[in-house]
């Protein structure tokens, strides 16, 4: 093998710490001019010894809040916890490590040495069984023995307006009407879903996107009424519902309304019954009986 700068070995896995006195044969060499002191050795030769680990970290925070909205990509960054340890050296030195033992799987991670917490799966709010996690983060220090200490951590899931109302109603379904049909005259009630969870994302409210001089819509329940005298013909009327997201969804459906003409004449009015008598052998073909007259 041809070994890089630094290696060595029948197969280049010896790396050189000869600048670092070969870590004061006080430690191992991991990488090169990188030790890994033994215990009770520091220093970047391991040439010194450790002075007693006398301070546990300290957390900034005995609990941390973090937040993470649904859909975001595996990695996203949560928050950041902080530990200081007023020891110097390795003892001063503080990692961090998380306790997930309540959940299933892992879902959170955090980078050992900055503290930052962070998603290891994208959630999903509506099929959630839990949008609250407690964990334990704990941070220690490199001194020995190590020393520890813990925070809690709370990381809640929040939902996003990503599904947009379902109108209920099939488009270009036709409703027939008089033009006799009163105002205030129930038309018929849009309903919509929406499959969101949380708040103004799931509420909705109706209207009518399209000019309707006869029709209003009840903005909370749906109801289509007559608002105004109807005139014959057939009309598209455009029904809307629309969630209350930070960015509004809206589903909109066509309606066909067929107003036709009623006849206004009256029937007429037949004079009230009347008995006639006639003799039998009197009867020619033809002849007038009597005469019934209708107003």
């Amino acid at each position: 093998c041809s070994c890089d700068p630094g290696w060595s070995g029948g197969s280049c896995n010896i790396a050189d710490c000869s600048s670092k006195g070969d870590c004061s044969s006080q430690g191992t060499c991991v990488t090169p001019d990188v030790c890994e002191c033994f215990p009770g050795f520091q220093g970047e030769d391991c040439s010194e010894e450790n002075v007693p680990n006398d301070n546990s970290p300290t957390f900034l925070q005995t609990r941390y809040d973090g937040t993470i909205p649904e859909n975001q990509p595996i990695g996203t960054s949560i928050i950041t916890v902080h530990a200081d340890d007023t020891d110097s050296g390795r003892n001063g030195e503080v990692r961090y490590r998380l306790v997930q033992e309540e959940l299933e799987e892992d879902m959170f991670a955090v980078n050992p040495t900055s503290g930052v917490i962070s998603s290891v799966v994208e959630f999903d709010f509506e099929s959630l069984e839990d949008i609250s996690y407690s964990l334990i983060v704990e941070a220690f220090d490199q001194g020995v023995p190590t020393l520890t200490v813990t925070a809690t951590l709370v990381i809640n899931i929040t939902d996003q307006n990503d599904n947009k109302p379902v109108i209920n109603i099939p488009p270009d379904t036709e409703y027939n009407l008089q033009t006799t049909s009163p105002i205030g005259f129930h038309v018929t009630t849009v309903q919509a879903s929406d499959a969101d969870s949380a708040g103004g994302n799931s509420e909705i409210t109706y209207g009518i996107a399209s000019v309707s001089p006869f029709l209003s819509i009840n903005p909370v329940n749906g109801s289509i009424t007559v608002s105004k005298a109807l005139e014959s013909g057939t009309y598209s009327v455009r029904v809307t519902a629309t969630d209350h997201g930070s960015l509004p969804k809206t589903d909109e459906v066509t309606l066909r309304l067929i107003v036709t003409d009623v006849s206004t004449n009256t029937a007429p009015i037949c004079p009230d019954d009347q008995t006639h008598e006639i003799a039998a052998n009197n009867i020619k073909e033809e002849s007038v009986i009597a005469t019934i007259e209708a107003e």
